[in-house]
Parts: C-alpha cells; sequence; structure tokens
C-alpha cells in the first residue's frame, strides 16, 4: 500500500444524548488513528435526535479543526437507522462503526485495518469481557437459539463495532429493507468475514439508550425477518393439534366421556389461535413496513470536512 495513495476511513458514531462523551472519544479515536500510516480518517457523527447539548460538543470539535463532521436526523429513529445513515452518506473506501459511549476502544482501529490489509472485508469485533447479569444470559441464549433456527451464522458477544469495505457499504445501501438489522444483515452478506476480540471498556458518561425493551424488539424482528422458523413452527403445531383431535375424539366416541373433559381442550385452542394470531400480526407488520413508501429517516443537515477521501 501507497503512502502516496492513502485510503480513506469513516469512522461512522452514532450518538444519542452523549455530550459528555463527545471530547473524549475525539480525543482519544484521534490518539488512536495518528499512529496508523498510509489512511487518512474522519469521524462522522451521527446525531440520533439528541435533546441535549451533543451537536454543540461536536461543531466545538470541528471548530478545533479535528476532521469532524455529522449527519443530524430530525428525531430519534434508533440505532440502526442512525447506523444506516452514516453508511449510506459516508463517501469513503472503509467504513469503521463504533458506539459514542467509549466502550469500544479506539485502540483495536489499527488491528481492524490490519486484517482488512490481509484480505478481510468484514471485521466484526466480538466483546471477550460479559457481565453476568440476567440480559446478558438471555443474549447468550438468543444468539444460540438464532444459530439453530436459521441459515445466517451470528457472532455471540458481537456489537456493532465492525469494519466493512467500500463494496460491503454498496450492498447495504442497496438493499431495499426499510430497516437494516446490521449484526445479521452484514454477514449473509456472504463476503469474507474475520472476527476479532476485544475488551469493552465501561461507560464513562450517561445512561445506555439500548434498554432491555429495545434489545427484546431487535430480537423479535430478527427473528421474523430472517428466519422461518415461527411459520415452520405453527404448522408442525398444527399438524400435531390436528391428529391429537382426531385420536382424543375416537377415543371419546369409544369411552362415551361427558362434555366436562372437553374443557382444557377449549382453553388449548384458545390459545393456539392467539398465538397463531400474534405470529401472522408479526408478518403482517414486517410486510407493511417493507412496502411502505416513507422514508426510513429524514436527514436535517449534514456537515462534512471538505475533504473525505483520498
Amino acid at each position: 500500500m501507497s503512502a502516496y495513495n492513502p485510503k480513506s476511513v469513516a469512522i461512522v458514531i452514532p450518538v444519542h444524548n452523549e455530550e459528555e462523551n463527545i471530547s473524549l472519544l475525539v480525543h482519544r479515536v484521534m490518539e488512536a488513528v495518528n499512529k496508523i500510516n498510509h489512511y487518512s480518517f474522519f469521524l462522522c457523527f451521527v446525531d440520533d435526535g439528541s435533546t441535549d447539548q451533543t451537536i454543540f460538543e461536536i461543531e466545538k470539535q470541528i471548530n478545533l479543526n479535528f476532521p469532524v463532521g455529522y449527519i443530524k436526523l430530525t428525531r430519534n429513529y434508533g440505532h440502526q437507522f442512525a447506523l444506516e445513515a452514516g453508511i449510506a452518506n459516508a463517501n469513503t473506501d472503509i467504513i469503521i462503526t463504533m458506539d459514542g459511549d467509549l466502550q469500544h476502544p479506539p485502540e483495536e482501529i489499527a488491528n481492524m485495518l490490519q486484517a482488512f490489509e490481509h484480505g478481510a472485508d468484514i471485521v466484526q469485533m466480538k466483546r471477550i469481557n460479559i457481565e453476568k447479569s440476567f440480559k446478558s444470559l438471555l443474549s447468550i441464549y438468543f444468539y444460540t437459539f438464532f444459530k439453530w433456527i436459521s441459515k445466517t451464522n451470528l457472532t455471540p458477544n458481537a456489537a456493532d463495532f465492525r469494519l466493512i469495505s467500500r463494496q460491503i457499504a454498496t450492498e447495504i445501501v442497496q438493499k431495499k429493507d426499510k430497516e437494516k438489522l446490521f449484526r445479521v444483515l452484514i454477514p449473509s452478506i456472504g463476503l469474507r468475514l474475520v472476527t476479532l476480540s476485544y475488551i469493552q471498556d465501561k461507560r464513562k458518561f450517561g445512561s445506555p439508550s439500548y434498554s432491555f425493551t429495545t434489545s427484546y424488539e431487535l430480537a423479535i424482528k430478527t427473528i421474523f425477518r430472517f428466519s422461518t422458523f415461527p411459520a415452520h413452527l405453527l404448522t408442525i403445531s398444527g399438524l400435531v393439534f390436528l391428529i391429537v383431535g382426531f385420536i382424543f375424539s375416537s377415543m371419546m366416541k369409544i369411552i362415551g366421556l361427558t362434555f366436562l373433559p372437553f374443557l382444557p381442550f377449549v382453553f388449548i385452542i384458545i390459545g393456539c389461535v392467539l398465538i397463531v394470531g400474534g405470529i401472522i400480526c408479526w408478518y403482517l407488520y414486517f410486510i407493511l413496513q417493507q412496502i411502505s413508501l416513507n422514508q426510513p429517516f429524514t436527514i436535517e443537515k449534514i456537515v462534512f470536512p471538505l475533504k473525505q477521501s483520498s
């Protein structure tokens, strides 16, 4: 790789109410990337509807002549939409995505670029210091379950801390999905993926935006969007109940039971109808989301450095 033809790298960082972390994050990233030769870097913050002074803090870094830019969304759309906005608008050879809470160590960027130089199109970072909590335990179970029901091999304990090549970014932008779930979508593209481990830092300031409810919704969307397991489960369950119903019906005629023994089966049928209705509603919801003509997010303002790429 020639020093006279550096590759351009955008570090896309979605932020939501992270005013206290911006300055420290910029300084840590710049300290890390200034040690790396043959690449030109710029930080692309995506403000996901912050209600604090996040934009003001980003503009302060721009005024200090750091290679920083930002995309401001009109409201809070969610982490995945903010990532998509950054990836779609960062016109660079390489894109690195990371969180704005300082839990993703910028010092790993050098290792990610080294893996890219050895042929990786995707460098997925994997946490190795998982805290012991109910939420982390559920996360482990989810990854195991999803690996069983889907053809997509998710990396356990992976976060949105990764490097992708321009080819991957182009593939993502061309996808017609209204909401792109990157932890599943990117591995499913099929180009060379390398996994690296990192030690997750503790959040410096503020509180996390990913609540238990947000994680639950993301898990539900992942299962229904990237797996036919619910539909297969519904079909198999229907066949089982049908066969059992015929068997019990035959036995009751032979034995001559009264009405009361049917009562438990009434509750079972009602439960099955509710489950079926729920599954159908989820699929209809995602179909309506996909055929909607509305834009998934609206950009209010883009401020980029004059020179993004070389």
